[in-house]
């Protein structure tokens, strides 16, 4: 994946979180995916790594007993194994087939054939969805993908919802978003994402509750959308 100038990043926080080793899956390919495009979160989440290692090099040893030592290494382990279900190693796939240009590194491993070849369901007449896993916490973590000058209608969510641009750009009542942006809905915010109309926009998103519309004839969606959601 080539560079690009993003305008939006995770937060220092979360960022710093990611480096520990401490966020859920789902934050983590979403975190993952922005660093492919991003050198300034790159070399960010590098920093932190260092500054932890010699955190760790210099502070004294503890010692614990052999039954917490275990519950540790499993929960290491457990982490581990879960992670490793859904994000690549961005750096060990230097060379990718020509249809896996536009995949970010660390969905190439869930997504081997492309975009294209993916099983895009209808949503609206101007959205397609494709999931690509449901957590262990109940975490939606899929793509979206709004048509050239679609829109998604405007919708609050029941929780927080991190959104990574792929490919293409939208915009909504805050900005202009394109590829590698990083972006976080609470549960309090409302919007209305608007593709822009050069190119249909993909989107990684990863949802903790689904998204609730808030205008007109579309909030008798809402029912349908809780219960396709909890029972995914």
């Amino acid at each position: 994946m080539s560079y690009v100038s993003t305008n939006y990043h995770p937060s220092a926080e979360l960022l710093l979180s990611y480096s520990a080793g401490s966020v859920s899956s789902s934050q983590a390919i979403c975190i993952a995916t922005h660093l492919d495009y991003c050198a300034q979160c790159r070399v960010a989440h590098h920093r932190n790594n260092a500054i932890g290692g010699v955190m760790l090099k210099e502070g004294k040893a503890s010692v614990v007993s052999a039954a917490s030592k275990n519950k540790v290494l499993a929960a290491i382990a457990a982490r581990k194994a879960s992670n490793d279900n859904l994000v690549a190693d961005a750096d060990t796939d230097a060379t990718a087939p020509l249809t896996l240009a536009e995949v970010p590194r660390p969905l190439r491993k869930i997504i081997p054939e492309g975009f294209a070849a993916l099983r895009w369901q209808l949503a609206t007449l101007s959205v397609k969805t494709c999931s690509l896993n449901t957590e262990s916490d109940g975490t939606a973590v899929s793509l979206l993908k709004i048509k050239a000058g679609g829109k998604v209608n405007r919708h609050s969510h029941m929780g927080d919802e991190y959104t990574v641009v792929l490919k293409g750009s939208f915009s909504d009542e805050d900005g202009l978003y394109g590829p590698g942006d990083f972006l976080v809905r609470s549960s309090v915010e409302q919007h209305t994402p608007v593709a822009t109309k050069d190119s249909d926009c993909i989107c990684l998103t990863a949802q903790e509750a689904p998204l609730q519309f808030t205008g007109g004839i579309w909030r008798l969606l809402n029912p349908i959308l809780r219960r396709s959601f909890y029972s995914a």
